[in-house]
């Protein structure tokens, strides 16, 4: 069992510090809807002002292949021409993700250690699938890449070869507690950052491409001191497409090459060849009935996401997810049809073996316009990404067929706080979501398997432990 000690004050309400144990903790607070002042959890949290930018320090960044490289510029272009945000271009920065970032350092010694890196790389495949925010004490707006095991490994080993060299690695950055994120808009004003959404809403996510080179640069103003592309080979691209009346031809460019001309050209490609396949965003469409095995959280981390779904209930923007009678989750697998039976040993087993697994849910996110859902991602981290790849693997052994979106490097984890929000308030809905105060953390305790439409529980089983007591059969 796992034990819990609070006390704090939601609604005026005042609860006292209880320790309740186990799967009798969650069910209490379900009933009660409280939402605890603190809790103590066995991992620190995480420092979101690693998305704050510095006013001066040093940053290796990964940049990415030229036609993802401008779908990103298309993205500041619009935000500029509309006057809300031009930071990132008036400080000649580059699209980019950031794998590490201080104050200080020495850049000589980073040299060797990042050309060394970079030399025993290859192209890594990012696909940005989803829109992302702070709290509202955080005025930036960014692209999220779809969690991989190789992305996350990258960012990992990268830290451990400066670490072997005597670089101290922040907080922000060590394993389970990075996050990685292309920023789209910076200091957007508050009266505009609604605005500045539903601009971005209207791109066509996700967007694929390749991480291709890395490098130091020192800010502000953006300076780079230097780059490596990956490995010895250059990686050829072809294509053809059109962006704001002009035509661009399908031309061949080789490494680097590709990258400069693209910048000076800034134009976006309409289609490039990849060797991966596109991501379907609709795993985060809900299906009108089958089945999903989900993962649940410990009781404080359950209430404080019952808390987004209650503020946007009682303004009537989303309801949805409480009149369906669902329950907080993370959703790990889900198909239109299979034999519960086939899948209640594999779960019991696998759960048998699990322990309470941390989570951090940093940001909020959204898709394109196409899909009018609201929810909290959770810092991705190796732990998460590989709890729900062995689960597939345990399924796959028993002839279970894991469909794409659920495959390794194509599952993109989040916790829906709002779904079938109307258009014309969807914004007003992520204003509300943006007074969370971000991060929220605690643990996934145990995993369900249920049947939908309506939600219905069909079996649930705790971390290393035996089946639940069905106490809400109607879940």
């Amino acid at each position: 069992d796992f034990d819990f000690n609070f006390v704090g004050s939601f609604d005026n309400f005042t609860y006292c510090s209880i320790p309740f144990v186990g799967s009798l903790l969650r069910s209490q607070f379900w009933i009660l809807g409280c939402v605890p002042f603190s809790l103590t959890h066995s991992f620190s949290t995480l420092n979101c002002n690693s998305i704050k930018a510095m006013s001066s320090g040093y940053a290796i960044e990964l940049y990415f292949d030229p036609a993802l490289e401008n779908q990103v510029l298309k993205a500041w272009n619009v935000l500029a021409r509309r006057q809300i945000s031009t930071q990132l271009i008036e400080m000649e920065s580059r699209p980019h993700i950031t794998l590490f970032s201080s104050p200080s350092l020495e850049p000589s010694r980073l040299e060797n250690i990042v050309k060394s890196f970079a030399s025993k790389q290859e192209p890594l495949p990012l696909s940005f699938s989803s829109i992302g925010c702070l709290s509202n004490d955080n005025n930036v707006l960014f692209l999220t890449p779809t969690p991989t095991l190789s992305l996350l490994q990258f960012q990992s080993q990268l830290c451990d070869a400066m670490k072997k060299e005597g670089i101290d690695i922040g907080d922000d950055y060590r394993q389970d507690s990075w996050i990685p994120y292309c920023a789209v808009a910076q200091d957007v004003p508050r009266a505009r950052f609604c605005e500045a959404l539903c601009v971005l809403r209207d791109l066509k996510l996700p967007v694929n491409g390749y991480a291709m080179d890395i490098g130091l640069v020192e800010f502000s103003p953006v300076r780079e001191l230097f780059s490596f592309v990956f490995g010895n080979s250059d990686f050829d691209f072809n294509f053809v497409g059109s962006f704001d009346n002009f035509t661009y031809c399908s031309i061949p460019f080789v490494g680097s090459l590709l990258r400069s001309q693209f910048w000076i050209l800034g134009c976006v490609p309409f289609s490039l060849t990849h060797s991966f396949s596109t991501l379907n965003c609709n795993s985060i469409k809900a299906m009108s009935s089958g089945y999903a095995i989900e993962l649940y959280f410990d009781p404080a981390l359950e209430n404080q996401v019952l808390k987004a779904w209650n503020v946007l209930a009682r303004r009537q923007i989303s309801t949805q997810l409480i009149e369906m009678e669902s329950r907080p989750h993370i959703t790990l697998f889900s198909s239109p049809s299979l034999e519960p039976s086939r899948l209640e040993n594999i779960v019991k087993s696998f759960a048998s073996k699990q322990e309470p697994l941390p989570l951090s849910f940093s940001s909020i996110g959204c898709l394109s316009n196409d899909n009018n859902v609201l929810f909290l991602t959770p810092t991705p981290t190796l732990s998460l990404l590989q709890f729900q790849s062995q689960l597939c693997d345990a399924m796959k052994k028993e002839g279970i067929d894991i469909g794409d979106d659920y495959r390794q490097d194509s599952w993109i984890p989040y916790c829906a706080v709002a779904q079938d929000v109307p258009r014309a308030r969807f914004c007003e809905a992520l204003c509300v979501l943006r007074d969370l105060k971000l991060p929220v953390n605690g643990y996934a305790m145990d995993i369900g398997l249920v049947e939908f439409s309506p939600v219905r529980e069909l079996f649930s089983f705790v971390f290393g432990m035996g089946k639940k007591e069905m106490g809400r059969q109607d879940l």
